[in-house]
């Protein structure tokens, strides 16, 4: 009975916190255009949320008018430097293209970028914009 018990209580403890860890994500307001991949995006609030798709962690980021795109991203960390979350662009010519994101202090993802020359991403800049969740 004990045990019974014990598994009820699990399980409802699960129920409870499942709903949360699925609602985390990001909030943020970027004030112009940018990439994701190959996809344009126009300034605007925009949501990003983690998702498993076929056991594999994604990303994707969502506008209030539906538009949105999966990426490809890899593990970023940074256990010396505490991050605030936040998302980083980087800027090739006139052109603002989703690098990073960091979701806590000390861990974030890289997002891949398509293939850009060397000297193209040497000669960039960075934007840093702060998000809420």
């Amino acid at each position: 009975m004990r045990l019974c018990k014990l598994a009820v209580y699990c399980a409802l403890f699960v129920a409870a916190c499942v709903p949360a860890f699925c609602q985390s994500g990001l909030r943020v307001n970027v004030p112009f255009d940018f990439m994701v991949g190959n996809r344009a995006f126009p300034a605007g609030e925009y949501g990003l949320r983690s998702t498993t798709i076929n056991g594999t962690e994604t990303w994707r980021i969502t506008n209030d008018k539906g538009n949105s795109v999966y990426m490809l991203t890899n593990s970023a960390d940074s256990p010396i430097v505490e991050h605030k979350p936040s998302l980083l662009f980087q800027r090739f010519g006139g052109r603002y293209t989703l690098a990073q994101f960091w979701t806590n202090t000390h861990s974030g993802r890289q997002v891949v970028i398509p293939n850009l020359p060397k000297n193209v991403i040497a000669q960039s800049e960075f934007t840093l914009i702060a998000a809420e969740r």
